[in-house]
């Protein structure tokens, strides 16, 4: 300390003025003695006036004088001190227009990832963290206050991040905008967090991990684990919440009880938003009035005004300062504070709720925190954390009959039984303007991804439920690979039979087993029976069983099947490999026609369509949930959008309600022509496209139908989806088809005389 100029330090120690330690005071002594032993060879006037001071004032004046120019020294920089940090000396801070106003503390220089610039100050070898600033002297002074408890769980906030292990920790501070900002974490960023909603529903009892949806919140993912308790954290921890990863963020109400999560592998980064002492008591206590479901409630809340409720052993005096310094029981000292600066100071990314703007926007550029554009369109998100930043959540509505301001009675009250609230929350805005430095590159659209991003969101946010990569991408143009056209056979309509009976292309479907080839030990191809329109590959590919089997008897590679017909796209993943791809395509009804089909064909059917709907015969929602593999828990915003995801990239899309469009860009995109007898092949075509489907004459409006489309509804909003990707394919089709129709190089093989097939 002695090699740092005397007059800078307590502009450095700003954490605890005007007390300066006597350490400090020793160096101030040192840095006079040698200025009155200091020699300058080259200023004979200052050796002259030294000479007359020494010998004018002998021994006790020159004791008299140097302690009237220590004196002077201290109160010269308390007042200097005082001046750069504003109201830091004002215990009350009760002027608004003082509150959060931006200190004129000396600028350092701009954070570009060397930890070294932490360190720098205009030039000065500033503390931080308690480390010396010459780091390669690897000198360490002592912290001037110690924690109770350890901290070390939590990264320093100063400390260059990078590491894919740290957790984000929120410190939810009551009536602080934390549940606004909690919503934006979750509504807007889809953040999977660790909260005390984590248990709803029964899940207190989960003896495993796992992240769900809750039945009133489909928008992101709980952790079932309630980490706001003490006992929630140990079960958490002892679940091994934090090493499993699940948690994109942990929510906390106990700075210390939350460090016991972590480990020297796995560390977390401490944040909050804080909000004035009065102000935050005040919006507490209205709340508190009705809010019978908070374990702090009491009944007297709601007979008390605001200036009983200031007098009352109710009023919660100090929350931060007791939080920040583990002292829940007895007074608050100035010991207590000091630990609270200091935990503020080095573990604690500050946010301040009347700059709720600009702290959101440090939150979400220091932990990397983007829109994700998978799940919605970043201008509903935009518009959504908007509507949180500047609505809130948990915003107390009513009992506001009287605010107390500043000067009056309850709020000066209120502010005396805060006081160590109120110099550690002038402090706190004092580090909130100093982490600025950390902060000088974020883009206005930082939180748009760019389109690398975006695909990368895609591929980790909704993954498919099982492998999907022996297909190929609908808008894949590579070539050199050998495509197998592989049709998902959705029942309900006969679009299966045009290719075999009127296309003539030899098929691979369950049928190929039948009259005992199940027992074939060589692939072939033959007619069934009377069908001589067309020939089967002797393969079950519509169970498991069989898929395994034609994998084994090398259906693809063989070429034999000119098209697959499956009932399961995932099982059937597994005939294909890297040089032979499947392409999927299918044909799409409406829901509510899918199932009312479904109704009709059931034999000696005696139910009622509202029986229908309740028995185990219907399958509601059958589409989403078949792509998002979840038969079982109720259906969320994320299986659809895994669904879109998985028509969006894999499937050709086609409408029974567009037939013969649909039946068009089949053939077009795959180049099947008449090869056998066209004027036949194409009667047999419009036979089959035009076999109506028979809804029993039901529509919208009538109660049968509205009934089976309120059971539905996931799978409604799906085929709206698909019914736009239709639209959308058929521009793409149009310029990768291979033949402009049916006709284009078709050949009569049975014109010939004799026929040559």
């Amino acid at each position: 300390t002695a090699s740092t100029p005397w007059y800078i330090i307590p502009s450095i120690y700003f954490s605890k003025p005007p007390h300066i330690p006597l350490t400090y005071l020793h160096a101030m002594v040192l840095e006079l003695n040698s200025f009155f032993t200091r020699s300058n060879k080259d200023d004979d006037k200052a050796k002259r006036q030294k000479s007359i001071l020494v010998k004018w004032t002998g021994k006790r004046k020159a004791f008299l004088g140097f302690i009237l120019v220590l004196s002077g020294t201290v109160a010269l920089n308390v007042f200097a001190t005082s001046k750069i940090f504003g109201s830091y000396y004002n215990n009350s801070s009760n002027d608004p227009e003082s509150r959060a106003r931006k200190p004129d503390y000396p600028k350092g220089r701009v954070f570009n990832g060397d930890e070294s610039d932490l360190y720098a100050v205009d030039g000065l070898k500033a503390k931080v963290r308690g480390l010396s600033s010459d780091r390669s002297e690897g000198q360490q002074i002592q912290p001037l206050v110690e924690f109770p408890s350890p901290l070390d769980g939590f990264k320093d906030v100063w400390e260059v991040r990078g590491d894919e292990h740290d957790t984000p920790v929120f410190w939810h501070i009551p009536k602080s905008g934390g549940s606004s900002f909690k919503d934006i974490f979750g509504r807007c960023h889809r953040l999977t967090m660790a909260a005390e909603a984590g248990i709803l529903e029964g899940h207190d009892k989960d003896t495993e991990l796992q992240a769900m949806y809750m039945t009133d919140n489909p928008w992101h993912k709980f952790v079932n684990v309630d980490t706001s308790k003490a006992e929630g954290l140990k079960r958490a921890k002892e679940m091994g919440l934090v090493p499993s990863g699940l948690a994109d963020l942990i929510v906390v109400s106990h700075v210390y009880d939350a460090e016991t999560l972590f480990d020297s592998s796995h560390k977390g980064r401490l944040f909050a938003v804080f909000r004035h002492p009065v102000d935050q008591a005040i919006s507490l206590f209205y709340y508190l009035q009705y809010a019978t479901w908070e374990r702090s409630y009491n009944e007297r809340f709601s007979s008390m005004t605001i200036q009983e409720y200031a007098r009352s052993d109710l009023f919660h005096d100090n929350y931060l300062t007791r939080v920040l310094s583990n002292q829940f029981n007895g007074k608050v000292t100035n010991d207590h504070l000091e630990v609270a600066k200091r935990v503020v100071r080095e573990k604690v990314l500050v946010g301040l709720l009347s700059e709720k703007e600009i702290s959101l926007n440090r939150f979400e550029y220091y932990f990397g925190w983007k829109y994700n554009t998978s799940v919605e369109k970043p201008r509903s998100q935009e518009k959504f954390r908007e509507e949180f930043l500047h609505t809130g959540t948990n915003v107390n509505q009513k009992h506001k009959s009287y605010k107390p301001q500043p000067g009056s009675g309850p709020y000066e009250l209120m502010a005396e039984r805060n006081a160590y609230d109120m110099k550690l929350y002038t402090f706190i805005e004092t580090i909130f303007w100093e982490q600025e430095k950390l902060f000088t590159d974020i883009s206005d659209d930082y939180r748009h991804p760019s389109q690398p991003e975006l695909e990368l969101q895609v591929q980790q946010y909704f993954k498919f439920p099982f492998p999907l990569d022996g297909y190929k991408d609908t808008k894949d143009r590579s070539e050199g690979l050998i495509i197998t056209p592989v049709f998902w056979h959705i029942p309900g309509h006969s679009f299966r039979d045009i290719y075999g009976r009127c296309h003539r292309l030899t098929v691979a479907s369950e049928a190929g087993v039948r009259m005992g080839h199940d027992k074939d030990t060589e692939l072939e191809t033959f007619y069934l029976g009377d069908n001589h329109w067309h020939k089967f590959v002797n393969v079950d590919t519509f169970n498991l069983a069989g898929l395994g089997r034609a994998k084994e008897m090398g259906l693809v590679p063989s070429g034999m099947a000119e098209v697959i017909m499956v009932g399961n796209i995932f099982d059937a993943n597994i005939l294909f490999d890297s040089s032979h791809k499947g392409q999927i395509f299918t044909v799409f009804q409406h829901p509510v026609d899918r199932e009312i089909s479904k109704f009709a064909s059931l034999q000696h059917n005696t139910m009622t369509v509202q029986e229908y709907v309740q028995s185990p015969y219907a399958q509601n929602n059958w589409l989403t949930r078949f792509l998002s593999n979840d038969f079982i828990n109720e259906l969320t915003v994320t299986h659809q959008r895994v669904a879109r995801r998985i028509l969006r990239e894999k499937v050709l899309v086609g409408l029974l309600s567009e037939k013969e469009e649909t039946m068009d860009r089949f053939e077009r995109f795959f180049g099947w022509n008449y090869r056998i007898y066209p004027e036949e092949q194409e009667e047999c075509r419009e036979q089959f496209l035009h076999k109506l489907f028979n809804n029993g004459g039901l529509g919208p409006g009538d109660q049968d139908y509205e009934t089976i489309a309120l059971s539905n509804m996931h799978d409604i909003d799906l085929y709206n989806y698909i019914y736009g990707l239709f639209m959308e394919q058929g521009k793409y089709l149009a310029k990768v088809s291979r033949n402009e129709n049916r006709f284009e190089g078709a050949t009569c093989c049975m014109c010939e005389d004799p026929p040559t097939c």
